[in-house]
């Protein structure tokens, strides 16, 4: 169990360890899904500004530890009481902690809280 876990909201200042957590994430948890190449290219895909951007334009929950990022991820509000939990990421290091479902957690009661009944999720084969 994580011994201090903390839920707090995102902020641009967090984006290079966000980046580094979900490069991590992809290349050390899906490597026996995808192969070197598709890692290499999903991995490749998040940059300091466009987690920024994320950020930026949608809620950000992280977890952390200590004042270590454990995970994260993103609310973004859509149209018709229905949104997109996006961006789900853990640093392989807190696996099996309950990081995740802490972040699916707040990202529900946000949601509800909103008055938004429907979450889309996209997930990758090793999220499902």
């Amino acid at each position: 169990r994580i011994r201090a876990m903390r839920i707090r909201p995102g902020t641009p200042d967090d984006a290079e360890g966000i980046v580094a957590i979900a490069r991590r994430s992809i290349t050390v948890s899906a490597a026996t899904w995808y192969s070197p190449d598709q890692l290499q290219r999903r991995s490749s895909g998040f940059s300091t500004p466009s987690i920024v951007d994320a950020i930026t334009t949608s809620e950000a929950f992280l977890v952390a530890e200590d004042n270590r990022l454990a995970g994260f991820a993103n609310l973004i509000s859509a149209s018709e009481g229905r949104s997109e939990l996006d961006l789900l990421y853990i640093d392989p290091d807190f696996s099996g902690r309950g990081v995740a479902r802490t972040l699916i957690i707040a990202i529900e009661d946000e949601a509800l809280a909103r008055g938004i009944a429907d979450l889309w999720v996209d997930a990758s084969i090793p999220a499902t």
